[in-house]
């Protein structure tokens, strides 16, 4: 972020974060005739969500490379995340040509080749040999 944007951040985010938790558990509340209006592990996750999101569109993208690898993929587009998911969701390397034949049933081979690029740009995918891999995943699994 901007030096700025920094600084504005640091002064304000408890306060915005304060807001939109109580915003998110009085919603959820409501919708589900709630009346005990007490913070839930689901509230909790959907506001990493919404967090997520806003801190997203205020980062320059060629920042993300300097997000810690754990938290990157939420910074990166949604084609980006689909593809990052199957291929974590498998907990083991899968061919090229194998994840292709996966996601070309969700998206064009443009949009595949496009997401697919910048998750290897951005270290969250390994490609060695034809054979993909998560960022996670040592060279001996």
């Amino acid at each position: 972020m901007s030096e700025d944007l920094n600084n504005h951040y640091n002064t304000r985010h408890k306060h915005h974060i304060e807001c939109l938790m109580d915003g998110i558990i009085k919603a959820r509340c409501f919708l589900e005739r709630d009346m005990s209006f007490k913070a839930r592990e689901k509230d909790y996750e959907v506001l990493k969500e919404v967090w997520t999101n806003i801190i997203k569109s205020w980062i320059n993208p060629s920042q993300i490379p300097n997000i810690d690898i754990k938290e990157r993929i939420y910074y990166l587009p949604e084609n980006a995340q689909f593809i990052f998911q199957q291929v974590d969701n498998l907990k083991k390397p899968i061919s090229n040509r194998e994840l292709k034949e996966i996601i070309l049933e969700d998206m064009s081979l443009q949009d595949f080749m496009e997401a697919f690029n910048i998750l290897l740009n951005h270290s969250v995918l390994k490609q060695s040999d034809g054979i993909v891999t998560p960022w996670w995943m040592g060279e001996n699994n």
